[in-house]
């Protein structure tokens, strides 16, 4: 039997052909942006990296880890500078075109001087989580913006990235769409 919001597979489509119902009401499937922190980030796929800076992995990852889930529409934010106006702008802009679902962001989350990320979610949203009491990933925070965006703001260590990506995206993504667990 299909019900409100079930994901349609082959066999529910095909279902679907078989009694010839044609036209049927969707929801779209979330859609979640990635965009990375670091004045010490380059593209990853950069011949060389000077002195200083380091490679853009997680991006690369993140993106391929929850395209590969066929969930979501995932699509590339960019990467924002460390500086309490970059922030606001970044943010300010993503909230204005209401154009995810979901953020996710890599690095300035943690307690140095130049992790901006937290101290803006507290200041504009509702923090849910600030902190995890695990390893990787201690200082994972977990936000809600406006009235319906999620903020899942990761330590910008690729296996910190990693771990924790794969713990709450999942679901936070099957929850958006509709999808109760």
């Amino acid at each position: 039997m299909l019900g409100k919001g079930q994901n349609l597979k082959a066999a529910e489509i095909g279902l679907l052909a078989t009694l010839g119902i044609m036209k049927i009401t969707t929801l779209r499937k979330p859609v979640v942006g990635i965009f990375s922190s670091g004045n010490e980030l380059v593209d990853p796929f950069s011949q060389s990296v000077e002195k200083g800076k380091i490679r853009d992995s997680n991006k690369a990852m993140l993106t391929a880890m929850l395209e590969a889930t066929n969930t979501c529409t995932v699509t590339d934010l960019g990467k924002m500078e460390d500086s309490e106006d970059a922030v606001q702008k970044h943010f300010s802009k993503l909230l204005a075109t209401e154009s995810v679902d979901i953020i996710v962001t890599t690095g300035g989350v943690s307690m140095g001087d130049l992790d901006l990320i937290k101290p803006y979610l507290h200041k504009h949203g509702k923090i849910l989580f600030g902190r995890l009491n695990m390893k990787p990933g201690k200082p994972t925070t977990f936000a809600k913006l406006g009235n319906k965006c999620l903020v899942f703001a990761l330590p910008g260590n690729p296996t910190s990235a990693y771990v924790t990506a794969r713990m709450f995206l999942p679901l936070a993504i099957s929850c958006v769409s509709g999808d109760t667990p």
